[in-house]
């Protein structure tokens, strides 16, 4: 066994070993150099000597005794006060447990014990409080006595700054915290993003291929999907008025192109009809515009040769029709 070994024992364990060691060595079993007994000396129980001697402590007592007031000195010697009634009841029982068998000698002695510093600090408390009625010193604080604080008010300032100062830096830490977190989550919702316009992209471009390539028929993958991931969820119905229906009628959807773009008065759609007579059909602009002008030519008299200037040829288009 090596020192690092021994010093980690324990001191039940290192006593073991040493009885084990000492019952080898006694037998012979140890080879000799490796141990060496201790030997007692002839003068040892007179140079250890137990001496007692009373005379000199009584002497070394008065030489370290100071006379001094029982006031600065505050010890009282007394006999035990009387006995609690439940204090008394426990140590019957007590008593009977040991009697009987139920407890150890050392269990009894320790409550017994506890019970005697009892009594005696009552009896002490008991006559030292008559003492210092006759000294008379009182015994309780005035209630209008303030005492002053251990310590000031400017070292509780102090402590009451750092105080706050630590609160401080421990908000501080959490918001920088939260930030921090935010961040990472702004960072991954981002990247989140790209991956997702990415793979919309490429998705776009798969159906633009097919499209072309004649697998797909509609277009309706052009359409921004909405919450239910088609392309008719993410429209909204709209109340289309009654002169965007007209226009619709008339400009949208294809279909025959002679003679959709004639103006019908649009804006009093739903009204009356304006006309000459009051309601005999509506007057294109351009019939307006050359009414207006037929009728500056009028005033200002004819043209050259008396002639009225030849019509444009939206006009010419309606004489045509009307005469046919």
């Amino acid at each position: 066994m090596t020192l690092l070994e021994t010093s980690d024992l324990s001191d039940e364990e290192y006593d073991d070993s040493d009885r084990e060691l000492q019952e080898a060595f006694s037998k012979g079993l140890l080879k000799p150099g490796l141990n060496i007994p201790y030997v007692v000396p002839d003068n040892f129980h007179e140079e250890n000597k137990v001496i007692n001697d009373e005379e000199a402590l009584k002497e070394k007592y008065k030489t370290l005794h100071l006379n001094l007031p029982w006031i600065e000195r505050l010890d009282i010697i007394h006999t035990p006060a009387p006995l609690a009634p439940e204090l008394a009841a426990k140590l019957a029982e007590q008593e009977e447990m040991l009697a009987v068998g139920r407890t150890t000698s050392i269990v009894f002695n320790d409550f017994k014990r506890e019970t005697m510093f009892t009594q005696q600090a009552q009896a002490a408390v008991i006559e030292g409080m008559a003492r210092l009625k006759e000294l008379g010193i009182p015994l309780r604080r005035p209630e209008d006595y303030y005492a002053e604080m251990v310590k000031t008010d400017e070292h509780m300032q102090r402590v009451r700054k750092s105080i706050l100062r630590k609160q401080r830096g421990i908000e501080m830490g959490e918001k920088t915290k939260k930030l921090r977190e935010q961040k990472k989550m702004a960072k991954q919702v981002q990247k989140e993003a790209a991956v997702r316009k990415i793979e919309d992209k490429r998705k776009m471009n798969e159906e633009i291929q097919k499209f072309r390539k004649g697998i797909r028929k509609d277009l309706d993958f052009l359409e921004p999907k909405g919450k239910g991931g088609n392309a008719s969820a993410s429209k909204k119905p709209q109340k289309l008025n009654k002169k965007r229906e007209e226009k619709n009628k008339k400009f949208g959807f294809g279909g025959k192109k002679r003679g959709k773009k004639r103006n019908n008065n649009l804006d009093d759609v739903g009204g009356k009809k304006k006309g000459k007579s009051g309601g005999g059909g509506m007057i294109p602009g351009k019939l307006k515009k050359n009414a207006k002008l037929k009728a500056k030519l009028a005033n200002k008299g004819a043209g050259a040769g008396g002639k009225m200037p030849r019509p444009g040829k939206s006009k010419r288009v309606q004489m045509k029709n009307k005469k046919r």
